[in-house]
């Protein structure tokens, strides 16, 4: 069996410090660092080579691969394996081969701004699909927190609620949380028309 060479580690917007020891060491150990510019950022005070994510992005399962031979840590937001990449390497990389450390995930972090049991909410993605996806989830008194494209997504979430008889439902964008430029903007679907930040997550109450 190999031993774990590479280090999948999720990381907030308190940076290195909101770390955990094991994944703290696992990055300030890593020669190379693989992950956006908002991860390189995180991370600035570590010394390493970085490398961003390879374009295509189905190129990064090579681009890792052959870093073995090297402590190799790839940065990721939140959970690895909630909706993120992790599943994705782990299609290419034996898992003994990896070691991941999780952080608090996007949709804990946003159940615990609304004061929502994560238990009772229906998470989805709509990050890289079609936002048509989150129709099937339209149910009166239905909860949702949904992991976006991008600045544009509530706008079409919203426009598709109301299409659907749900333009009361509230909205809210939860944007950079857990750091200090944390935000949060709130409407109803019917009448949004707010501008998003490009990173975050929208929640719904039907």
């Amino acid at each position: 069996m190999s031993a774990p060479w590479l280090d999948i580690v999720g990381i907030g917007e308190d940076g290195m410090a909101g770390l955990s020891p094991a994944a703290r060491r696992a990055v300030e150990a890593a020669e190379v660092i693989v992950g956006g510019d908002r991860h390189h950022r995180l991370s600035e005070t570590v010394t390493a080579e970085r490398l961003a994510w390879p374009s295509p992005f189905d190129a990064m399962i090579d681009t890792i691969k052959g870093l073995k031979g090297r402590r190799v840590a790839v940065l990721v937001t939140g959970d690895p394996l909630w909706y993120s990449v992790g599943a994705r390497i782990l299609k290419g990389i034996p898992p003994e081969e990896i070691r991941f450390h999780p952080q608090l995930s996007a949709f804990q972090l946003a159940a615990a701004r609304m004061r929502w049991s994560l238990a009772d909410v229906e998470t989805l993605t709509v990050h890289g699909r079609p936002i048509e996806q989150a129709i099937p989830f339209f149910a009166p008194g239905t909860r949702l927190l949904i992991l976006t494209q991008g600045p544009e997504t509530p706008h079409g979430i919203a426009a598709l609620l109301t299409e659907h008889g749900y333009g009361p439902s509230p909205m809210s964008v939860l944007a950079a949380m857990g750091g200090p430029e944390e935000a949060r903007i709130d409407g109803t679907a019917a009448s949004w028309s707010a501008e998003a930040p490009a990173l975050h997550v929208l929640a719904v109450e039907c």
